[in-house]
């Protein structure tokens, strides 16, 4: 009887136990205790079932006035994106809260390059980054970035190499200046920018915006380096509609507007990370 007794007793003890860590692991996903001012939380592993906890917890931190410097991140394989916002007060503050972005495109961002200009290890390019960052006290954005950098090259235990390679550059120029004057638009509508899905096919929607805004937009979507001849001549507003789902899908859709896209090689500064 007393083998019994002393048998339930100690598997009483590692279910206790066993709890009693499970209550600490969750209540540090979940609580703001550890969320102090200039301290980085530890790297935590994040999937689709936390993101809702994870963007409630770092919207709480996101929102307080009171917290003027923070830095957490989380590293998963989750695909679903969530909250993205983005306060710069002033030149000498940032915040930035971003759910679910590619590691390639937080760096290619922050190092203001195109993703195609990123070589990211095996082991991070089916992965996203959940983080948030405040930061008072910069001499300028650009000091922001490269403390944000940093911090997510420390958690990833990262090594960043910069050198010079051969890659791919649109340059798209005009060509015919009555076609691209028939998509002209008085500069009264609010920009709008979205992919659309017209007759089986991808395409970019660009509504009231600049050529300029259709260069950005399309290397965002096609990860390389996009360049137009002369744009500072081209000031006015167009509504565009270009088809990228292949090369010479997009060469063909810029036909119209009166513009040629072509392929060139550029010397470019490329970006390695390593373990």
């Amino acid at each position: 009887m007393k083998k019994v007794l002393v048998s339930l007793a100690l598997w009483l003890f590692a279910v206790t136990a066993h709890a009693d860590v499970a209550v600490k692991e969750n209540f540090m996903m979940c609580s703001t205790t550890p969320f102090i001012l200039q301290q980085d939380s530890v790297l935590k592993k994040s999937n689709t079932k936390n993101n809702d906890t994870l963007t409630a917890t770092y919207k709480e931190i996101f929102d307080d006035p009171a917290i003027k410097s923070y830095f957490s991140m989380s590293l998963g394989s989750s695909v679903r994106s969530g909250e993205v916002s983005n306060k710069v007060s002033d030149e000498n503050s940032m915040q930035l809260l971003e759910i679910g972005i590619k590691p390639g495109v937080l760096f290619s961002t922050l190092l203001r390059c195109n993703e195609n200009q990123i070589e990211l290890p095996k082991e991070l390019k089916n992965k996203v980054i959940s983080y948030c960052f405040k930061q008072d006290k910069l001499l300028n954005r650009a000091h922001g970035e490269k403390i944000l950098l940093n911090k997510v090259l420390e958690n990833l235990q990262l090594k960043m190499v910069q050198t010079d390679a051969l890659q791919d550059v649109i340059v798209i120029t005009l060509t015919d200046s009555l076609k691209l004057s028939q998509a002209k638009v008085p500069a009264k509508e609010d920009l709008n920018t979205t992919q659309i899905q017209t007759n089986g096919t991808t395409a970019l929607s660009v509504q009231n915006g600049t050529v300029n805004t259709l260069v950005t937009q399309l290397q965002s979507i096609v990860t390389i380096k996009v360049e137009m001849e002369k744009v500072n001549q081209l000031n006015g507003h167009y509504h565009f509609i270009i088809n990228n789902d292949s090369f010479e899908a997009l060469q063909q859709s810029l036909l119209k507007y009166g513009l040629t896209a072509t392929k060139v090689q550029r010397n470019l500064q490329k970006y390695i990370f390593t373990k």
